[in-house]
């Protein structure tokens, strides 16, 4: 992703979250480049400690940036991972005529963020009904994987469709 740096200079630069209406046009704060300045950092902290109607991260940056931002285009910079238990693609195609290929997507993105609910995060620690949970929830891809028994160890596990 360093070809990132070469963007044209900007305070901040996201991707659009996808899975919003895209006509409300809400930046995704799971990834973003952000220029250097002290500027910048006095009003961000100050946005945080001080802010009137406080928020989440995603809610502060576009608060802030949300008119001035520069957009990175989601594909291939920003892939949730429920995107692949989803059954509708066209947010994240951006188009109902591209035919989904999971194998194809996860080739050629970049960043994977683990968003995925009820799934739990795989670094999280989890209760045996989380567990439950990310182990009965599954995509079927045809790559090799981390199953949710490996999430602490590391291990791998070559899943196919309808493997569980």
């Amino acid at each position: 992703m360093d070809e990132l740096f070469l963007l044209p200079s900007a305070p901040v630069a996201m991707p659009l979250a996808y899975w919003f209406h895209q006509e409300d046009k809400v930046f995704t704060s799971a990834l973003m480049l952000i220029e250097p300045s002290t500027a910048e950092f006095s009003r961000l902290t100050n946005e945080i400690w001080e802010g009137v109607s406080g928020g989440y991260d995603m809610d502060i940056v576009n608060r802030l940036y949300g008119d001035t931002a520069l957009i990175i285009p989601h594909r291939p910079y920003m892939l949730l991972t429920g995107e692949f238990r989803s059954k509708d693609h066209e947010a994240y195609l951006g188009n109902a005529d591209e035919t989904w290929d999971a194998d194809r997507v996860l080739e050629a993105a970049k960043y994977l963020h683990f968003s995925d609910w009820p799934v739990p995060k795989p670094l999280s620690t989890c209760s045996k009904r989380r567990s439950h949970l990310a182990k009965y929830n599954l995509p079927p891809v045809n790559k090799m994987i981390a199953t949710p028994d490996s999430f602490g160890s590391g291990c791998t596990k070559n899943l196919g469709p309808g493997d569980r």
